[in-house]
């Protein structure tokens, strides 16, 4: 019975993966103001209902399969958390990765056309389930590296600033200088990143 009650489980978190993964494509395909609940189904292979008896709403769908694919791009900072030679030096790269990755994402593309209004509200103070995800990782990336290199962080405070740094640099590429260009974005960081993580 156990062992009944902990497959249903993990075949529900399969299902929940393969309809957040069907909401990304149709993000991807017919941006943000074209998904609806029945295209979802309809691509995933469910019924409306089915569909329901996983997510309540539209966003509560939405949320969930972008905060899923953000875990998954942040599975890619361990790797780049064990490199680099200075603490300093893996947060510039950490950081300059993650903006470019984020930026050419296609999901994120259409995150910031169609929703750049919601996106700039998280830069107020909102901590929705995505945020609150990469800040979570990202403190505990922060955390490991201070342990490997005996070099002493803020991991919350820099977890949060990175964050808030990234989207400023996303929601308004335009208000600064060329994001684009070799060293820039490397070169923020280490002006304004930098100085309020490591104590």
């Amino acid at each position: 019975m156990i062992q009944d009650s902990a497959e249903t489980r993990s075949l529900a978190a399969e299902r929940r993966e393969q309809i957040a993964a069907a909401c990304l494509d149709e993000i991807a395909d017919l941006g943000f103001q074209h998904v609806t609940m029945s295209s979802i189904a309809q691509r995933v292979g469910l019924t409306r209902a089915a569909l329901y008896s996983h997510f309540d709403c539209r966003d509560e769908l939405i949320e969930f399969a972008i905060a899923d694919e953000m875990s998954h791009i942040l599975g890619e900072l361990s790797v780049l958390v064990d490199g680099g030679t200075s603490a300093q030096d893996v947060v510039v790269e950490v950081f300059a990765y993650m903006y470019r990755r984020l930026r050419d994402h296609p999901v994120m593309h259409q995150l910031l056309g169609a929703e750049r209004v919601r996106m700039m509200s998280h830069l107020r103070g909102d901590t929705p389930e995505t945020i609150m995800v990469v800040h979570a990782v990202l403190a505990d990336e922060l955390r490991l590296l201070s342990d490997r290199t005996t070099t002493r962080i803020d991991e919350e405070a820099g977890a949060e600033f990175m964050v808030r740094l990234w989207l400023s640099l996303l929601v308004s590429p335009q208000l600064g200088p060329d994001l684009s260009q070799d060293g820039v974005v490397e070169g923020i960081a280490r002006r304004w990143l930098l100085p309020g993580m490591f104590i």
